[in-house]
C-alpha cells in the first residue's frame, strides 16, 4: 500500500508498435512511423553483448566488420539465432523470449554507414530470416504467436521496413531494392499472406 498523499505508480503501457493498429493511422503516419522506429532505435545500444538465460539457445558464430554491434537477449527456451555482420557499422537489437524460434541476419556495407535491424520474438516456433546489403538500411520487426514467417531483403540505400506479426501461420515478405523506399506491414490474425516489392 503507498503511504499517505502518494501518486499511485502508472501501470505500463505497451509500445506503439503493439497497441496501435493499422486501422487507426492514416498511410502518411504509418511510413512516418517505420521512419523513425527504424531509423532511431540503435542509437542508444551498448557495446556489442550476448546473453543466454535459457537452458537450450544458442548464439552460432557471427562474423563481425569493423564497428559492428550486436545486443542479444536471449531468455526462452531453444531458440536460436545467427547474426553476421560484413563491413562497417552494422548494429543489431535482437530479443528471443519465446520458444523455438530462430532468427538470421546478416548485413553487408561498404566503408562507410552500416544497416540496422531491431528484431523482437516472442511466442513459440516464429522465424525471421533478413538480409540487408547497402548502407542506412533499416528494420524493425516483432513477431508473437506462433509459426509467422518473415522473409526480408534490403538492397540499396535508406530504405526502411516496420513489420508486425502478431497471430498464428503469418507469412509476410519484404522485397526492398532502391533507394529511400517505406514499407508497413501488420498481420493479425491467423494464416495471412503479404508480399511487398519495392524497385
Amino acid at each position: 500500500m503507498n503511504p499517505a498523499g502518494a501518486p499511485t505508480p502508472r501501470p505500463r503501457t505497451e509500445t506503439a508498435m503493439t497497441a496501435i493498429r493499422p486501422t487507426t493511422l492514416t498511410r502518411r503516419q504509418r511510413v512516418c512511423l517505420a521512419a523513425l522506429t527504424a531509423a532511431t532505435f540503435w542509437l542508444t545500444l551498448p557495446s556489442a553483448q550476448a546473453s543466454d538465460l535459457g537452458p537450450a539457445e544458442h548464439l552460432p558464430a557471427a562474423e563481425l566488420g569493423s564497428q559492428g554491434r550486436v545486443n542479444l537477449l536471449q531468455s526462452g527456451d531453444a531458440n536460436a539465432a545467427r547474426i553476421q555482420q560484413y563491413g562497417a557499422g552494422q548494429r543489431v537489437d535482437a530479443t528471443q523470449s519465446g520458444e523455438r524460434g530462430a532468427i538470421r541476419l546478416t548485413q553487408r556495407s561498404g566503408a562507410s554507414a552500416g544497416n540496422a535491424a531491431n528484431l523482437r520474438q516472442a511466442g513459440y516456433d516464429n522465424q525471421m530470416d533478413i538480409t540487408q546489403i547497402g548502407q542506412d538500411n533499416r528494420i524493425a520487426a516483432t513477431q508473437t504467436g506462433s509459426d509467422n514467417r518473415l522473409h526480408a531483403t534490403q538492397v540499396g540505400r535508406d530504405n526502411a521496413a516496420l513489420v508486425g506479426q502478431y497471430g498464428r501461420g503469418n507469412t509476410a515478405e519484404v522485397i526492398q531494392m532502391s533507394e529511400s523506399a517505406r514499407a508497413v506491414v501488420t498481420q493479425y490474425g491467423d494464416a495471412g499472406y503479404a508480399k511487398v516489392v519495392q524497385h
